[in-house]
């Protein structure tokens, strides 16, 4: 199962001599002045003096920076082309400093001294531009003399300073991803090069290196970078985390500390004048070196989640690769089972599975599961069962806020809302990784009664494996205690609508890996699931009042009815509960038009899951009440519902509604007949 976030945490500011004017102090953005855009791409393209080379890429990648519209423009108009043409004169000035020949005068002298932060800024305006860009992505690609240095300075990462291979690192990071088209570009000196990397001291470059391996991970001979891109995140979760947050506190609470960096530049008007403009401005470096560890940070952190696939089931394939594999055996394609059936060292193999590591899927025995989990668990799993402490930190730490006093900037605020963010990411490694367990096809799953174990941290010695889950859904639901207790403008961002948001996406992500682990112990094997995480009635009138907050967004909102659903068929007893749950559901039903279409999806799923077999304890709940006639009201409003919703525009959406509203009437004939029996 891939990351839930929809983008990748980026480096781009990481090891960049020019500042983006996002660090400026506070003050609004101007936008570029006309003309400006223009003028320093002819600089670019004509310039030979190295500083105004430094000063002209610097401003160019804060354009893109400030506003990210600006990147197609000046791919238009040949930035690449132009960085091109630098880069060539760079390595040239390199290949004479390599050979030792001694400069031919003072000019190249000082070119030579400014060829690492001209590489630098360089490869940091690439990077903002692939970022903001796709179409950036695919000129570099054909770029050959880019890519000729940028896998030099890869090669040969001791023969520079730290800037310039965090910068090149982080351009081929974004390069390499999702773009099979340069991926047999990367020669193996090259990734071998970048493998060595990911032990780098410098956090930058080592995450950015796990990044590249990830990107190009279908060209690994084997599973080995799998455990080292593990071990480069938890390192840098473990180490930088915490002192970000630190510094962050005491960032928040001091007044910024700007240097003066103005560089003018001659651009003609619209009267055809010419204006002297700055294109640096004042420079907060504190809040650029924080901002480039929290982006590494979150890098670590969405390279974890992406991780989740490869971890969640030994020598696993993509969640789509599972899926083409199930739809290929429900269309009765099974000639490659068949060979694999009639193939004797398979079979030995599953007879050995079957005598030596099954464990009865009836027993709920601690010491028998415990016993089974460290037969079965993997190197690779232990490895990411280490990282669950560190999440559930990052998770549950707040960012620090200003004092009541200390002066609010813009780079503050935007501070805060990246700490918010690494929160967020965290909550997404979890719902990876619950989510992910749940989607394991059974053929992927074996004889394992409860695959999660494997992923979680051991229980104490002598402790049960059910403390384990007890104390992860504990801490889960602390965190959602917390939330719901924030008002919007607590959930830190830059204004009221994204404050909303902010916090709406927090309680989304923490609510999603409540349900996620509680559905991994909703068995049919072991009916005693309240063993496994149990939940006082309180918290059920929690995620019901949670329900109706006024933050609550509709994704919010099914993934409440998610947990409820879980929690409301247990068995056996928890009547309470069950009363509580379905008066929640029914009172829902009794308006379906009211509801968002995921939500009416969620609920009626809800009920069929857990009304839908009269054997249960609490079907009496279901017979003593209105819940039939409630259920038979509710199908016109359903059915208008599903109609309401375009199939061209949401066609998911509209074949999940399609679905429910049929099986709600299925159902309400199987209540009726059942009844009668």
């Amino acid at each position: 199962m891939r990351n839930s976030s929809s983008h990748r945490a980026r480096r781009s500011r990481v090891g960049s001599a020019a500042l983006p004017t996002s660090s400026r102090r506070g003050q609004p953005q101007d936008p570029p002045l006309k003309g400006l855009t223009t003028a320093l791409l002819e600089r670019l393209q004509n310039e030979s003096h190295p500083e105004v080379l430094l000063e002209v890429t610097g401003a160019l990648r804060n354009l893109v920076l400030a506003d990210s519209t600006q990147a197609n423009e000046l791919g238009q108009k040949g930035v690449v082309v132009g960085l091109e043409k630098l880069l060539v004169t760079c390595r040239g000035l390199l290949e004479a400093q390599f050979a030792g020949r001694a400069p031919a005068n003072t000019d190249e002298e000082d070119a030579r001294n400014l060829v690492g932060p001209l590489l630098t800024n360089a490869f940091s305006l690439l990077n903002v531009l692939c970022v903001a860009s796709r179409r950036a992505v695919a000129a570099v690609s054909q770029a050959p003399q880019s890519l000729a240095v940028l896998f030099e300075v890869v090669s040969a990462a001791d023969k520079f300073q730290k800037p310039v291979v965090a910068a090149a690192t982080a351009l081929l990071e974004i390069v390499t991803e999702d773009n099979e088209a340069i991926h047999g570009k990367v020669a193996p000196e090259v990734r071998a090069a970048v493998t060595a990397l990911v032990d780098h001291a410098d956090v930058h470059v080592a995450v950015g290196a796990a990044g590249i391996l990830y990107n190009l991970r279908s060209l690994a001979e084997d599973e080995a970078w799998i455990a080292r891109v593990l071990s480069v995140v938890q390192r840098v979760l473990a180490s930088e985390h915490e002192q970000l947050l630190a510094e962050v506190a005491k960032y928040m609470d001091a007044a910024a500390p700007l240097a003066a960096d103005d560089v003018m530049m001659d651009v003609v008007n619209d009267a055809n004048q010419k204006d002297q403009v700055p294109i640096e401005g004042q420079v907060d470096k504190t809040y650029d070196r924080l901002s480039a560890t929290a982006g590494s940070v979150g890098t670590a952190l969405e390279l974890l989640a992406n991780l989740t696939t490869h971890v969640v089931e030994p020598d696993a394939k993509d969640a789509n690769e599972w899926m083409d594999e199930e739809e290929d055996v429900a269309e009765g394609d099974t000639e490659d089972i068949t060979e694999d059936e009639d193939d004797e060292a398979v079979i030995a193999a599953m007879q050995d599975v079957a005598q030596v590591d099954r464990i009865d899927a009836a027993s709920t025995n601690d010491a028998a599961i415990t016993q089974y989990v460290e037969a079965t668990r993997s190197p690779l799993q232990v490895l990411f069962a280490q990282t669950l402490p560190t999440l559930l930190a990052i998770a549950g730490k707040a960012p620090p806020r200003p004092a009541a006093d200390a002066e609010i900037t813009s780079n503050k605020t935007a501070l805060l809302a990246q700490a918010q963010g690494l929160r967020v990411r965290a909550l997404a490694v979890l719902n990876n990784l619950f989510f992910g367990v749940l989607a394991l096809p059974a053929s992927k799953r074996g004889t394992h009664p409860f695959p999660l174990l494997n992923l979680l941290p051991p229980p104490p010695q002598g402790a049960s494996p059910r403390a384990v889950t007890q104390e992860l859904y504990n801490t889960l639901v602390q965190l959602l205690t917390a939330l719901t207790a924030l008002t919007p403008e607590a959930a830190v961002a830059s204004d009221a609508e994204s404050n909303s948001d902010s916090l709406a996406e927090m309680l989304s992500m923490t609510l999603g890996a409540i349900w996620g682990l509680l559905k991994n112990f909703d068995s049919p094997v072991d009916m005693g699931a309240a063993t496994w995480a149990a939940i006082p009635i309180d918290h059920v009138n929690g995620f019901i009042q949670v329900y109706y907050s006024p933050t609550a967004t509709a994704d919010v909102q099914v993934k409440v009815i998610g947990v409820l659903g879980v929690v409301g068929k247990r068995q056996p007893g928890h009547l309470d509960a069950n009363r509580v749950i379905g008066a929640h559901l029914f009172s829902l039903l009794r308006t379906p038009r009211t509801l968002p279409a995921a939500v009416l999806v969620e609920v009626l799923n809800a009920v069929f899951d857990v009304y839908g077999d009269k054997s249960y304890d609490y079907d009496v709940y279901f017979r003593k009440s209105d819940a039939l006639a409630v259920l038979k009201g509710a199908l016109d409003g359903a059915r208008a519902v599903a109609k309401g919703i375009d199939r061209r525009r949401q066609r998911a959406l509209r074949d999940a509604c399609d679905e429910a509203v049929l099986n709600l009437r299925e159902f309400i004939k199987y209540k009726v007949a059942e009844y009668r029996s």
